[in-house]
């Protein structure tokens, strides 16, 4: 009864909580919460949030003066706003770039095509010119039809009006 903390009425609330400490019911749930807490896992006093949230607050949460915390020094929220924007810019050049390698390959392919298509048509006309070297003009027109299919396919890959 001696030791009344600052501010608190003797006659009102002092007495009246000594009493209820000093019950057998009071004694029984102190001594319940006793054992409980050595046998807490987790430890920790830091009120009725789990350790989870209270971790998460740690790690990134406010700081005070503007700065964010566990961001390094420095950091204010307007930076971590402004940078979100550049973020976005980066991801879209990103994007961007991923596009047009995927539209280099394309062309690649197209040309590699290409390639293998003339060097076919190469070595076909390779087996006609000797046919073209005895012949007169007007016969170059009928050894040249069974060439026409090939021809026209070779000027559609290369993008040329066809014969």
């Amino acid at each position: 009864m001696e030791n009344i903390p600052k501010h608190t009425k003797k006659e009102d609330y002092w007495e009246s909580f000594i009493e209820i400490c000093l019950t057998d019911e009071e004694k029984i749930k102190r001594e319940k919460g006793k054992l409980s807490r050595e046998h807490m896992k987790l430890p920790h006093t830091s009120g009725r949030l789990g350790c989870a949230r209270i971790e998460e607050e740690l790690g990134i949460g406010r700081d005070g003066n503007g700065r964010v915390r566990g961001l390094g020094t420095g950091v204010t929220k307007t930076v971590v706003h402004a940078s979100a924007l550049y973020i976005k810019i980066v991801e879209e050049e990103k994007r961007k770039h991923e596009s047009t390698d995927e539209n280099v390959k394309l062309v690649m392919q197209r040309l590699d095509e290409e390639t293998r298509a003339r060097k076919i048509l190469e070595k076909k006309l390779e087996g006609y010119a000797p046919e073209f070297e005895n012949t007169s003009p007007q016969c170059h027109a009928e050894s040249l039809q069974p060439l026409l299919p090939c021809v026209s396919v070779l000027c559609r890959l290369l993008g040329q009006p066809s014969i």
